[in-house]
């Protein structure tokens, strides 16, 4: 009995912990060269449903996520190692949500927090760094 609890304690205070890593809020996109392009969004969740909205020229924003074949999805620990070419995080916890093209995961290290996009490419992930600009 006492293992099923301190088992079930474990499994609580992981998924507690995982919920509270993955970002929401406006995040800009850095280039290969270190620079931070002008190029936005963010990320949302509303009544349990993630979105990405884009932020168009005239600041309005424009969601992005669709209702059927690419909505966004919180990502299992399997696919988060696909992600993340199934090669060894360290001491990173690591929460994303995904859809059939990108991920957008939050990696939590030594109580630091950053943020990537995960492009899906035929040959492989390809991950977008990017910068954390407020929430909302």
């Amino acid at each position: 009995m006492h293992r099923i609890l301190a088992l079930a304690l474990l499994v609580f205070s992981n998924v507690a912990l995982s919920q509270d890593i993955l970002e929401t809020g406006q995040f800009a996109v850095v280039h290969t060269d270190g620079h931070v392009t002008n190029k936005i969004f963010r990320v949302v969740n509303g009544n349990g449903k993630w979105r990405v909205e884009n932020k168009k020229e005239n600041g309005n924003w424009e969601d992005v996520t669709c209702e059927i074949d690419c909505i966004l999805s919180k990502s299992q620990p399997n696919q988060i190692a696909e992600f993340f070419h199934n090669k060894p995080l360290g001491d990173s916890e690591v929460e994303c949500v995904h859809n059939q093209a990108f991920a957008f995961c939050t990696l939590l290290t030594n109580s630091v927090k950053t943020n990537v996009l995960v492009a899906f490419t035929p040959q492989s992930p390809v991950h977008v760094p990017l910068k954390k600009l407020g929430t909302e």
